[in-house]
């Protein structure tokens, strides 16, 4: 999946559609920073249930991994026991890809 694939189709209720085909000339011509979704854990687990990934849809420890690897060190705060206090805001957009894929990396041996 391109991230370019994934555009939202309500605003209001943050529902995906899913586009797997069609020229680039062909997508909406609108700024990804408007446009490229909030990644929350409702966000992750519909994506991984769109491509068949239910066991990882229904790992909530994973899922929150998920999206802290595509946050990177954006707007992390630990608290005295080094607990995450809440998950970070960060959209789902070529930026939060590559950190995502970075982390993957990283954590690969």
């Amino acid at each position: 999946m391109l991230l370019s694939d994934v555009v939202v189709s309500d605003e209001d209720s943050g529902h995906l559609q899913f586009a797997s085909s069609g020229k680039p000339s062909d997508r909406p011509k609108t700024s990804p920073f408007i446009t490229a979704p909030i990644l929350t854990v409702n966000l992750m687990k519909e994506i991984l249930l769109f491509y068949g990934e239910g066991e990882m849809a229904n790992d909530d420890d994973l899922v929150k991994e998920m999206i802290w690897a595509a946050a990177g060190s954006l707007g992390r705060e630990d608290d005295s026991k080094g607990e995450d206090r809440s998950l970070p805001f960060v959209r789902l957009d070529e930026c939060a890809f590559l950190r995502a894929l970075t982390h993957d990396v990283q954590e690969y041996d």
